[in-house]
């Protein structure tokens, strides 16, 4: 049997319950560590084939079945202090790239008056940035790297439970399909406060009903928890993201000149994963972009993660010259500095660069093309609501970018105002009053808390956005990735299930990894693709 084509909602529904049904086999044959591997699998599916539901109780409840049944459930906790003083902030990796991984630095250095320390539950080989070292380090707190002695989930989940002990709060901000956090926090019998920060609010994840709150970043998320994961309202705290302002350290000019670009000519930024400009409608952003250098000759566009390759980049010879992709690396300051317009991305948002953009004095516009109901879809936060330039058109896309190209005042005017009302909520004491609040609203409650999760709408406008934006991800690679660092007694028997479910999961993994290195030498490579 071969799984299901997984762009397809009610299909991807389908196989992430038939690895959960397997996740629960295992587990009721007491083979914990194969259960856990299997419903991270399940996790991760569904985060990256929209099932049509955001979450899902049964899941959940299984996660804090396995949880009750590692050890340190009855873990001595210290005397926790109110107002807490320590922080333990659970990661799944951090890295260079990234903004989870500066959301949680900056919010170490904002909250400068405690002391943070951070747990890593997958970092591998992946060096921890400097940057983020020191944050920690300053703060008075360390870094506990979970994956640096174990493969087996169980064993983070059951060495971050000390840390758990050692803490006055924490928040899990993981990627949607780490359950090692869960398995944590889940059966704790005495436990700090715990909230689950919501930094992927439009994917399918896993936490909702074993926290004591969740924490979203914009109102769309809050909306979206009631709607569609059942948190009530009295379990939802906003906390918007964190940012550091920045000093400027050159004018407009000077950074131009740094960057290679003439002083007279009007810059505008794009900064995102390559994939967030991929068109699901026409026309897409590059398109309009295409339309607006041909009607101004002095504009030009940076684009930080396209890439020229990028098969959905349509230009013509004159405006290609005026178009510089850099492809996935970090965006320096200087690149903001010099900006004098910046374009978000789209069909897909990008928040975190939005807003640097925004504090750096520029003014920011966005093409929000989503009906109401998929507002997740767009860009959005307190500061940015009803701030940042919004059209729902191309051809209002293009008149709104070139009001700003060829008028200066309007530029200004449109960039004060998003600074000013991005600096109250998310710099300084204005962004430290929600977290705050957050400190003192968020309270331990019970061991496992449900949520009322409706059913799954396969039709809904949400469903369907994400279905087209085609982020599918086939369940035998996801089990390559998974299942590959396991040792044999617990990858071969989720395996040997999975292969029932999905026959294209590679049977090479039932060899230990130097005969499957072998196997791959020697298999052509067409082979290899046809077997998945």
């Amino acid at each position: 049997m071969t799984a299901d084509d997984p762009r397809d909602s009610r299909a991807s529904w389908r196989t992430f319950h038939g690895v959960l049904a397997i996740a629960a086999e295992l587990a009721a044959d007491r083979h914990v560590d194969s259960a856990a591997i299997a419903l991270q699998i399940a996790a991760e599916f569904a985060s990256h084939n929209h099932p049509g539901t955001l979450a899902s109780p049964q899941a959940e409840r299984l996660v804090a079945e396995l949880g009750r049944q590692l050890p340190g459930t009855g873990l001595r906790q210290r005397a926790r202090v109110r107002p807490p003083e320590s922080i333990l902030h659970v990661m799944t990796r951090a890295s260079a790239i990234g903004g989870t991984t500066r959301t949680v630095a900056n919010w170490i250095r904002q909250d400068r008056h405690r002391r943070h320390t951070v747990a890593l539950t997958s970092q591998r080989t992946q060096p921890v940035p400097d940057w983020f070292s020191d944050a920690v380090r300053a703060s008075g707190g360390t870094i506990h790297i979970l994956d640096a002695e174990s493969t087996r989930l169980t064993a983070r989940a059951t060495r971050l439970r000390a840390a758990i002990a050692a803490s006055d709060f924490v928040d899990l901000i993981p990627i949607p399909f780490d359950i090692v956090p869960l398995l944590a926090v889940a059966g704790l019998a005495d436990r700090p406060p715990v909230v689950l920060v919501d930094h992927c609010d439009h994917m399918f994840w896993l936490g909702g009903g074993l926290v004591d709150a969740v924490a979203h970043m914009r109102q769309a998320g809050t909306e979206l928890g009631r709607r569609r994961r059942g948190i009530p309202a009295e379990r939802q705290v906003m906390l918007p993201v964190p940012i550091e302002p920045r000093q400027r350290t050159l004018d407009r000019v000077a950074a131009k000149a740094a960057l290679g670009i003439p002083a007279d000519a009007i810059l505008m930024l794009t900064v995102a994963r390559g994939g967030k400009y991929r068109p699901i409608q026409e026309p897409g952003f590059f398109d309009l972009i295409d339309r607006i250098l041909h009607r101004h000759p002095q504009a030009r566009l940076l684009a930080v993660g396209p890439q020229a390759s990028d098969p959905w980049i349509h230009l013509g010879p004159e405006t290609r010259a005026r178009v510089a992709t850099l492809g996935e690396v970090p965006a320096t300051p200087t690149m903001f500095e010099a900006a004098d317009i910046y374009l978000d991305s789209f069909p897909f948002a990008s928040n975190t660069s939005l807003m640097e953009a925004g504090l750096a004095g520029v003014p920011l516009v966005c093409c929000c093309r989503f009906p109401a109901e998929a507002d997740v879809m767009h860009p959005g936060a307190p500061g940015l609501d009803g701030t940042v330039v919004r059209t729902t058109g191309a051809d209002a896309y293009v008149d709104e970018v070139s009001a700003l190209i060829v008028d200066d005042t309007h530029r200004r005017a449109v960039a004060a105002r998003i600074e000013t009302s991005l600096t109250a909520a998310h710099c300084g004491e204005g962004w430290q009053g929600y977290l705050e609040a957050m400190y003192a609203a968020v309270r331990p409650g019970a061991s496992a808390i449900t949520c009322a999760v409706p059913d799954a709408d396969h039709d809904s406008p949400l469903t369907v956005a994400l279905r087209e934006l085609g982020l599918g991800f086939s369940l035998a690679g996801i089990v390559e990735r998974h299942l590959a660092e396991q040792p044999a007694a617990i990858r071969v028997p989720v395996l040997r299930r999975l292969r029932r479910l999905d026959a294209s999961c590679s049977r090479s993994l039932f060899l230990p990894s130097s005969m499957r290195s072998l196997v791959r030498q020697r298999t052509p490579v067409e082979v290899r693709a046809r077997r998945g």
